[in-house]
């Protein structure tokens, strides 16, 4: 399983589908071409950033995949 697809799973199965980073009380943050921004939202197909940019999981470089990854099944249950 590709890491996309544990990211998806994860996110649809602790989540259901919809990882709202303000109401979990996460702040996640990750460089994009140099500048750091927070993540907004992580659904199960796309990534939505506070400044309104949305990638999809597909799409998005594999530190940024990495770093959720680790976020959300190795470090942290965020507050249901």
């Amino acid at each position: 399983m590709d890491l996309v697809e544990v990211i998806k799973n994860t996110i649809e199965e602790d989540y259901n589908g919809l990882l709202d980073c303000e109401k979990q009380r996460a702040d996640l943050r990750v460089y994009i071409n140099g500048v750091l921004v927070s993540i907004k939202q992580i659904s199960s197909t796309d990534i939505t950033y506070e400044d309104g940019q949305t990638i999809s999981l597909l799409d998005s470089d594999i530190q940024t995949l990495s770093y959720i990854d680790n976020c959300i099944r190795l470090h942290v249950k965020f507050i249901d």
